[in-house]
């Protein structure tokens, strides 16, 4: 520990920057990066290095986002989604959140969402009923299948689609008309973590579009 340092404390949990490389006994690293995490599982302190960082980067690298813009998603109650919804309404965006149980939509209002609906065949039209011709310049999907071309059909000319995992499983359907007509484009995004603990049960996972945690037991 570091002369004059205020904010964190010998034996504190703090998160390891995002890229800053952990397999190390002992990383050297400012004081200001760092804070102390309260008491807590130490397994979902983990994915703070994964969910709010796949949200800000899809945030920040997929579309020209202005204040008032509108980013649709579904799978809104997962842990990237909800780190998209606070991002955004710290940005000035406006979300549209589409998830498969209503029980968590008072939940995603009380967070900060602007529009919760269920992830169902009249999702779209029922939406851009409320919205009107308000611009829809970025959609996020980590389903797949028929709930990602409801994002599509979402999307307003030039919007973006990105795609950061399939729990579903289902091919994305993409009617090129839409994507035509739109010019719209669609992209990847990938961030996981591998599980050391069961490597080969990790790598089907993955490959089925999941997320897996790294273990790393100290000898």
């Amino acid at each position: 520990m570091g002369l004059g340092v205020g904010t964190v404390a010998v034996g504190d949990l703090v998160v390891v920057p995002l890229f800053a490389g952990a397999w190390r006994e002992r990383l050297l690293l400012p004081a200001e990066g760092l804070f102390r995490l309260p008491e807590g599982s130490t397994e979902q302190f983990s994915m703070l290095g994964s969910n709010p960082p796949t949200a800000g980067l899809i945030l920040g690298e997929y579309a020209d986002l202005e204040p008032g813009d509108w980013i649709v998603q579904n799978a809104a109650n997962s842990g990237v989604g909800r780190s998209l919804i606070a991002l955004a309404k710290a940005r000035g965006f406006q979300t549209i959140n589409l998830a498969r149980n209503e029980s968590v939509f008072a939940e995603l209002t009380a967070s900060g969402a602007d529009i919760v609906h269920l992830d169902n065949a009249t999702a779209a039209e029922d939406v851009r009923k409320e919205i009107g011709d308000a611009r829809v310049a970025l959609a996020v999907d980590p389903v797949g299948g028929a709930s990602a071309g409801r994002l599509l059909d979402l999307l307003s000319e030039g919007g973006s689609l990105v795609a950061y995992a399939t729990a579903t499983g289902q091919p994305m359907p993409v009617n090129e008309l839409t994507l035509i007509s739109k010019r719209a484009t669609v992209r990847g995004f990938l961030a996981g973590h591998y599980d050391y603990d069961d490597i080969d049960a990790a790598i089907r996972q993955l490959e089925r579009g999941g997320k897996v945690l790294l273990k790393v037991a100290r000898s």
